[in-house]
């Protein structure tokens, strides 16, 4: 009996793991009007992004909206045999621009020490209602030693919460970094490992200035108990 309950209980959340991997939405996020209103920009290298207004956890609902569906695509070169892409310049795709005073992504990282894991990245900026909660989250490359423990959306999900202020301008930094290490067991057989680093910041940027006195309160969001 506790067999059958068990496999029952794995087959449930493989499922749920499986509706929430496949997960996408047509439902795009548009801009709100009125004045108690702030501003966003999105940057990221991740292809699809959704966001979740007046909500603090992730969950798969009629709520969820698109916030990018594309991926960022390098235009100009900068890729070296000996240094790769390390001294190659910043590209930033502009897809959507409602006018902010945003920061250059050399600025951010020369006089702002941002730590960025790519060169190339896809901006868009929205206009939000200010003063409610926000959930911004992607589908991640997940594990299965972890599915019996943590919810589809911990798993499989990787989000940060954040309030807006009215009248201010912010920047969402969310990105993520593959990294493969190869290890040799002999002269002809190796076993490599690929893992992968998801990591968000948002910054105050009203006036194009990175403000670190007055930033947004953003905290990781998870799976919705």
């Amino acid at each position: 009996m506790n067999k059958i309950i068990l496999a029952i209980f794995v087959s449930m959340i493989l499922s749920g793991c499986t509706q929430f991997e496949r997960f996408n939405t047509d439902k795009i996020l548009t801009d709100t009007t009125g004045i108690n209103t702030a501003n966003i920009k999105l940057t990221t290298n991740i292809k699809n992004v959704f966001i979740i207004p007046k909500a603090s956890c992730i969950s798969i609902s009629d709520n969820v909206l698109s916030m990018n569906n594309e991926k960022p695509e390098r235009t100009t070169d900068g890729w070296t045999l000996l240094k790769g892409w390390r001294e190659a310049p910043f590209e930033e795709n502009q897809k959507k621009n409602i006018g902010m005073k945003s920061i250059s992504l050399e600025e951010l990282s020369s006089k702002y020490n941002v730590k960025f894991s790519s060169k190339t990245y896809l901006s868009k900026e929205y206009r939000l209602e200010a003063g409610i909660p926000y959930v911004v989250f992607i589908k991640t490359e997940g594990e299965f030693a972890g599915l019996l423990f943590n919810s589809a959306e911990d798993e499989y999900g990787f989000g940060v919460s954040f309030i807006l202020t009215a009248g201010k301008d912010y920047q969402l930094l969310l990105q993520s970094e593959q990294n493969t290490t190869t290890n040799w067991t002999s002269a002809t057989t190796a076993n490599s490992k690929t893992s992968y680093l998801y990591n968000y910041k948002l910054l105050d940027i009203t006036n194009g200035v990175v403000n670190s006195t007055d930033r947004a309160r953003s905290i990781r969001a998870y799976g919705c108990k």
